[in-house]
C-alpha cells in the first residue's frame, strides 16, 4: 500500500534528519560565503546552490519521495564547498546529507550512494592537490569511513522504521475492513471486504482465497464456487481449526486437486471459526509468507462478521417463511401481493389462488400429527413444481395454501395452474409408509390490469370463491366471479 504513516517510526526518522541536514547545509552554506578561497562569484553561485538543495529536501520529505535521477547533481552541489574551504570538516552540509537521505530510494540506490559520496573528500583531495592545499591523511580517511559507515547504520534504522510503518498500515487496514464488515449485510460484501483487506495485509503482493462452507457442509471457493478438494495427506491441514502454512509444493497440489489455476509459492491457511463452529478458511498464497499474526486477528473479524450476516439472514428468513415447508409465510405473501397489484398497470394481471386441503383433519387424527407435518411438507413441494420460478407459493397456517401469479399475459395461464394444482395434490401421497389421499379446494380471484381492487379485496375475494368451493365437498377450483373494483 502507497500510503504515507505520519505517525510511523519511519516517518519520525526522516524528519529528524531533515532538520539536522538542513541546519548542516545552511551551515556548510555560511562556511562557503565566508571561505578564504576562490572569487566572491564562485561562493556566492555554491552557496545559492545549496540554498536551493535544502528547498529540494523540503520538495522531496513533503512528498515522500525524490526523483533517483537528481541524486548525482546533490553530491556534485555539496562537493562543490571543498572548491573554496579550507577543510572536509567546514563543508557541514555532508554530513547531514549522508543521514537524511539513507531514508530514502531503493536497495540500488544505496549502494550507488556509496560510491557517490565520496565525491564530497575525492573533490577536496583534489583541489588540495592543484592548489597545494592539501588534505591530510587522517581527516580524508575519517570522512572517507564517515561515508562509508553512515549510510548502513541510517539503512539499518531505515528498516525498523519501515516495518514500524508496515505494522501501522497493517492496523489501519484492519479497522478500515472492520468498519466495512460492520456494515456488510450479505456474504458478498462479506467476500469483497475480506479478501481486498487481507490483500492489503500483505501489502498487495499476495493472492487471497476465501473458501466457506455452504449449506451442504463442504468448503466452497466464494469467488469460483468450486469445492476445496484436498489431497487426503492435507484435509487436516486444510479443514483443521489450526493455522497452518503450505510450502509451495502442497499448495500446488491443493490447487491442482481444487481445480485451480497454479500460482507460485506457499499457502498459509488461516481458519474462520466462530463460536466454535468452523465456518471456512482464509487462504493467502505469495513468494514471501504474509504476515501470520494479522490475517488470524483479521481472520476472526471475519468469522464474527460472517456469524452475524448468517444469524440476520436466519431471523429474516423465519420472519417471513414457514418453519415447517419454508414457503413464504402470510406477511410475505401480502407484501408481495401489494407489489404486484402496484405493478400489474404494466405488468399484466393479478392472481391469488387460496386453497385449503380437504381429509387433511383425518390424516392427523388416524396418522398422527407427525405423519400431518410430512402430508404437509410433501404437498409444499408439489405446490412449488405446479407454477413458475416467479410465482409465490405461501402456507397461511393449518392446511391453508396460496398462490400468487404475477404478471399473467396468457388468460389460460390462471385455469391451467389451478387445474395443475389441483391433480397434482390429488395423487396419492407416502407418508411414514402408509399411502394416503387428500383433496383441495381452490380459490381463485383475479385482479385485472388498470384495477383499484387492493390486498384485503383480492384476499378476500378468493376466500368467498373458495369456501364456495368447499361447500361443495367436491373439491375442484372456482373463481370469483361477482367482479373486483375497477
Amino acid at each position: 500500500m502507497a500510503v504515507r504513516m505520519e505517525g510511523s517510526v519511519l516517518s519520525r526518522l526522516r524528519t529528524i534528519f531533515l532538520f539536522y541536514a538542513l541546519f548542516t547545509a545552511a551551515v556548510g552554506t555560511a562556511a562557503t560565503l565566508g571561505a578564504p578561497h576562490g572569487s566572491r562569484g564562485l561562493r556566492v553561485g555554491i552557496a545559492i546552490a545549496l540554498v536551493a538543495l535544502m528547498a529540494h529536501w523540503l520538495v522531496g520529505w513533503s512528498r515522500d519521495r525524490f526523483p533517483a535521477g537528481l541524486e548525482p547533481l546533490e553530491w556534485v552541489v555539496l562537493a562543490a564547498p571543498g572548491l573554496v574551504v579550507e577543510s572536509v570538516a567546514e563543508n557541514g552540509g555532508y554530513f547531514g546529507a549522508l543521514l537524511f537521505r539513507s531514508y530514502y530510494g531503493t536497495r540500488r540506490q544505496f549502494w550507488c550512494r556509496l560510491a557517490l559520496v565520496q565525491i564530497v573528500p575525492a573533490t577536496r583531495l583534489v583541489v588540495g592537490m592543484v592548489e597545494q592545499r592539501p588534505i591530510t591523511p587522517t581527516e580524508y580517511v575519517a570522512v572517507v569511513l564517515f561515508g562509508l559507515l553512515v549510510p548502513p547504520m541510517a539503512w539499518f534504522l531505515r528498516g525498523i522504521g519501515e516495518q514500524n510503518g508496515r505494522l501501522i498500515a497493517r492496523e489501519r487496514a484492519q479497522l478500515a475492513g472492520a468498519e466495512r464488515l460492520s456494515a456488510a449485510t450479505d456474504r458478498r460484501t462479506v467476500y469483497e471486504v475480506a479478501t481486498a483487506t487481507a490483500t492489503d495485509l500483505t501489502g498487495g503482493d499476495a493472492r487471497v482465497l476465501l473458501a466457506l462452507h455452504d449449506a451442504a457442509g463442504p468448503l466452497r471457493i466464494v469467488e469460483t464456487g468450486g469445492r476445496v478438494t484436498a489431497p487426503p495427506d492435507l484435509v487436516a491441514r486444510v479443514g483443521g481449526p489450526h493455522v497452518d502454512y503450505l510450502g509451495p509444493a502442497d499448495h500446488a497440489r491443493l490447487r491442482a486437486a481444487s481445480g485451480l489455476p497454479p500460482v507460485p509459492g506457499g499457502l498459509l491457511v488461516v481458519p474462520i471459526t466462530a463460536a466454535g463452529r468452523h465456518l471456512g478458511l482464509l487462504g493467502v498464497s505469495g513468494r514471501v509468507k504474509p504476515p501470520t499474526t494479522s490475517l488470524v486477528a483479521w481472520g476472526s473479524r471475519v468469522a464474527e462478521a460472517l456469524r452475524r450476516v448468517d444469524l440476520n439472514a436466519e431471523l429474516t428468513f423465519r420472519a417471513y417463511h414457514d418453519p415447517l415447508t419454508t414457503l413464504a409465510n402470510r406477511a410475505l405473501l401480502e407484501s408481495r401481493l401489494e407489489q404486484a397489484l402496484g405493478e400489474r398497470r404494466t405488468a399484466g394481471q393479478v392472481a391469488l389462488l387460496l386453497l385449503d386441503l380437504d381429509g387433511f383433519k383425518q390424516v392427523n387424527d388416524v396418522h398422527g400429527h407427525p405423519a400431518g407435518d410430512e402430508l404437509l411438507r410433501a404437498i409444499a413441494g408439489r405446490l412449488q413444481r405446479c407454477v413458475r420460478e416467479t410465482d409465490t407459493v405461501a402456507r397461511l397456517g393449518g392446511d391453508e395454501f396460496a398462490i400468487l401469479l404475477s404478471g399473467v399475459d396468457d388468460p389460460e395461464l390462471v385455469s391451467t395452474t389451478a387445474d395443475r394444482v389441483v391433480a397434482a395434490v390429488r395423487e396419492p401421497i407416502e407418508v411414514e409408509g402408509r399411502t394416503v389421499t387428500v383433496g383441495v379446494s381452490v380459490g381463485v380471484a383475479v385482479a385485472e390490469p388498470g384495477g383499484t381492487a387492493g390486498v384485503r379485496e383480492l384476499i378476500r375475494a378468493g376466500d368467498q370463491a373458495m369456501y364456495r368451493r368447499k361447500a361443495t365437498r367436491a373439491g375442484g377450483w372456482e373463481r370469483y366471479e361477482a367482479g373486483l373494483r375497477r
